[in-house]
């Protein structure tokens, strides 16, 4: 088999790219379907009723969890501080898991026109509290 490095500025090989926007809030998707209190669909109503109202009913419900966290990922993004709201409502649940850490750092590596979260303290709307 060939070498599939990634060639880098001078034709050399070079670290691999970074992974495309929609790669990242895939990836976040599937972080958030995975979660364990994801998995059952009493406790994913549970995280989406203890949002804003504007963003529990643009969620889409689904018995599947990938296509629920999909939903809610994308009703969150397209609200301000809506991802922000999710993260802090998963991390109650969730608690300090491997698996709720995965998710905020998925989080935080989206560009910032996907509505990157800013960690907490962050001064991600002009100082005041999310």
């Amino acid at each position: 088999m060939t070498d599939t490095a990634h060639p880098g500025p001078r034709g050399g090989a070079g670290p691999p790219a970074a992974p495309a926007p929609g790669d990242v809030l895939f990836r976040l998707v599937e972080a958030v379907a995975a979660l364990p209190a994801f998995q059952r669909r009493d406790t994913r109503e549970l995280v989406t009723g203890s949002l804003r109202p504007d963003i529990a009913m643009a969620a889409r419900q689904d018995e599947r969890p990938l296509i629920a966290a999909l939903g809610l990922v994308q009703a969150c993004l397209d609200r301000e501080s809506g991802l922000r709201e999710l993260l802090e409502t998963l991390h109650l649940v969730e608690g300090d898991s491997e698996p709720m850490r995965r998710v905020v750092e998925l989080a935080l590596a989206l560009p910032p026109e996907r509505g990157r979260a800013e960690p907490r303290g962050g001064d991600g709307n002009g100082g005041e509290r999310p």
